[in-house]
């Protein structure tokens, strides 16, 4: 005897509807503005005036020994 499962109507083989994959709305259509990244610049020079300063320090402490 073949296996034939019943799907309520609408259902895709995996017994979902597809309106369900769709989303409740659109952020355009809403007028809904999604923030911006934030620019990476300014990790990137604090890291490197960071270590600037790093080095600097000790080679003023290293200096008077």
């Amino acid at each position: 005897m073949p296996y034939e499962p019943r799907l309520p109507k609408g259902c895709d083989q995996q017994g979902r509807y597809p309106q369900a994959a769709e989303p409740v709305y659109d952020e355009d259509e809403l007028g809904i503005k999604l923030p911006e990244s934030e620019p990476w610049w300014p990790y990137i020079l604090g890291g490197i005036v960071s270590l600037l300063v790093f080095a600097l320090v000790f080679a003023l402490l290293g200096v008077g020994k």
